[in-house]
């Protein structure tokens, strides 16, 4: 069994998993899903040992795996696939399962690899890619890169295997072969952990699900006990969840805020001990307007069920000053009986002197439950303004959720290494970056509308499906026509529809496979890292705000620059440069460019990851959303 103990993840200063706990078993196919692939493959990564948690341990088969600072856990029981592995381009398929895998291949040292090759044979056989054998890396195809993965990981004879998004490229008929593999390593008590391509596939894989939600583990259940509804509804964090969150609310409301019994308890105590009477019963109004009953220990379970079922009677009994209950002559006093909280005390007739006593304590309780119930009105109100504000919360959280399932899945190109993040500094943010690999030619968008919040994300998410659109409608358009085309849809929707002055500078860029790059639009400074001098060139974006005009006119053209061999471009959104520290100054653009100089050697997700925690190390308190794109040509 593998056993994950308060697993958290950081990058940068964000939380990507926050305190996972969760168990995977032998003989059994978990599959985890998130809207946020970086929850899933950072966990997967933790589990196989390819990177170390921020905090937690790591439990397997009974024995906690120390976390090492250089390769992260030391889980050899463990083999991983993720999505497929890089391949060496000049050698052969053959010849790249043993480069740098040989340790895996034999690592039991009784498999000779004449051995080995023999079963790799067999299983591309069986898949039907026996032709590529031989085949150099470069030449093959993303499916059979996948597949290939897949074979490796089916060679190995390991007691858990952790698979990441594997199924993507190959085709229908090598999946159904994938899936009788997946399920003869579960007869042979083997635990699987899979992340879906998509999570229809959670269905038709696995026993149990992992849903995972803001870096937390939100959802773990048999996948034969809930539904895809129910997973989408969870993912999303829609209506279901917020209709759990706020009846959990009701619930902690009422059993701390609302229950009078303890106090009505301690009052009829209070009678018995002072006033020395009997039978004593108090019928209470509570904020639903329904009666509820307390008893002194001295009633009967018997009596005290037929007073229970008998609430209202008695009620009207009073009304017409009729007080005998099942043949016992009963006095009683109503309390508050002007007042919202109404309740009637009754206890047995009886001589003595205890009138003043009783009127005493009466009165005190009366005020004092008059005063109680006036705070927690007050009380009430507040917690369904709590409530009220959850629900607002959560439909941002949706918002949120949709703003981000909508950022552009990364193109993998030879030609350029990217990286980029947004981070908002609201629930929904008002940036916006796009990434269309069309026609040999990668399109690229960056803008900022302005101001923030669920109207600004709104307008961002317009301009994204303007540009996909438009472009995909007219392949050859040039930038500025491009722009020219959006700003329209902006102002429309804007003006005439939101009825608003919204705007938003936006910029985009079209770059071939050379490194020859066209650009238009209004936005930041572009930010180019020149690798042959090892220095920084800035290139203004001459154009205009979308959404402010109708038509941008002649004025609105197309600007080029070439990036070379490891030239490195970086593109962002003014909450980056604009980001204060305790004493109001700004981050700045000569930070910035300190920052991409020291780490210009490094790959794109480093300078990335290196820029944001530079900013954030540096600012108070993020006010605005930051956009940060970091692009390498290869």
């Amino acid at each position: 069994m593998i056993e994950l103990v308060n697993i958290s993840k950081k990058i940068g200063y964000e939380y990507i998993l926050k305190n996972i706990n969760l168990k995977f078993h032998k003989n059994n196919i978990t599959g985890i899903i998130s809207l946020n692939s970086s929850e899933t493959s950072n966990l997967l990564k933790i589990i196989s040992g390819h990177i170390i948690p921020y905090s937690g341990n790591i439990i397997i088969n009974n024995k906690e795996y120390k976390r090492n600072k250089e390769s992260g856990y030391d889980v050899s029981l463990i083999s991983s696939c993720f999505g497929f592995e890089k391949f060496f381009p000049y050698l052969s398929t053959i010849d790249n399962f043993f480069i740098g895998n040989l340790k895996n291949v034999t690592k039991f040292g009784i498999i000779s690899k004449s051995t080995q090759i023999k079963k790799i044979k067999g299983l591309l056989e069986e898949f039907n890619f026996q032709y590529i054998l031989n085949k150099e890396g470069y030449l093959l195809s993303k499916e059979e890169k996948s597949l290939l993965s897949i074979i490796k990981l089916l060679l190995d004879d390991s007691e858990f295997y952790v698979i990441d998004k594997t199924t993507y490229n190959i085709s229908i008929e090598c999946y159904d072969k994938f899936k009788k593999h997946l399920k003869k390593l579960k007869e042979k008590e083997k635990g699987i952990i899979f992340v879906p391509d998509n999570p229809n596939q959670i269905f038709d894989i696995c026993d149990n699900i992992v849903v995972l939600r803001n870096g937390e583990n939100v959802f773990y259940e048999d996948v034969k006990k809930t539904s895809i509804d129910e997973i989408y509804n969870i993912m999303n964090n829609t209506q279901y969840t917020i209709n759990q969150e706020i009846k959990n609310k009701f619930y902690q409301y009422n059993a701390n805020v609302k229950n009078f019994t303890n106090l009505i308890q301690k009052t009829i105590k209070l009678i018995e001990n002072f006033c020395n009477l009997n039978s004593i019963f108090i019928i209470y109004q509570e904020f639903n307007k329904k009666f509820n009953i307390a008893f002194s220990d001295d009633i009967s379970i018997i009596d005290q069920e037929f007073l229970n079922n008998n609430i209202e009677n008695i009620l009207n009994t009073i009304k017409n000053n009729k007080i005998n209950i099942r043949g016992n002559n009963y006095i009683f006093f109503e309390i508050n009986k002007n007042s919202s909280f109404y309740s009637v005390l009754f206890f047995l007739s009886k001589k003595g002197k205890y009138l003043e006593t009783l009127k005493q304590i009466l009165n005190e309780f009366s005020i004092c439950y008059q005063n109680i119930y006036e705070k927690i009105l007050i009380e009430l109100r507040n917690k369904q303004k709590e409530i009220d504000d959850i629900a607002i919360k959560k439909e941002l959280d949706i918002a949120k959720n949709i703003q981000l399932s909508l950022l552009p899945k990364i193109p993998s190109l030879k030609e350029y290494e990217i990286s980029a993040k947004m981070i908002p500094a609201e629930d929904v943010g008002g940036d916006y970056y796009d990434f269309i690999n069309f026609q040999n030619r990668l399109w690229i968008g960056i803008g900022d509308v302005s101001g923030h919040g669920l109207k600004s994300g709104l307008i961002m998410m317009m301009a994204q499906t303007a540009f996909s659109t438009i472009l995909l409608s007219h392949p050859n358009i040039s930038n500025c026509d491009l722009i020219k085309q959006v700003n329209k849809v902006i102002y429309d929707n804007v003006h005439n529809r939101l009825q608003d002055d919204n705007f938003m500078t936006l910029s985009f860029f079209c770059a071939d496979n050379n490194g020859n790059v066209l650009f238009s639009g209004c936005h930041l400074d572009i930010i180019i890292y020149r690798y042959e001098t090892k220095e920084i060139e800035n290139i203004p974006t001459n154009g205009f705000w979308l959404g402010i005009i109708p038509e941008l006119g002649e004025e609105t053209i197309d600007y080029s620059f070439k990036l070379n061999k490891n030239d490195i471009l970086i593109l962002y959104t003014d909450g980056l440069i604009e980001a204060h520290d305790k004493i109001n100054e700004l981050y700045g653009l000569q930070r910035l460019t300190n920052v991409i100089i020291k780490f210009s050697d490094s790959n794109v997700e480093n300078i990335r990851d290196s820029i944001l925690d530079d900013v954030f190390h540096y600012l108070d308190k993020q006010k605005d959303d930051i956009t940060l794109l970091v692009i390498k040509k290869n």
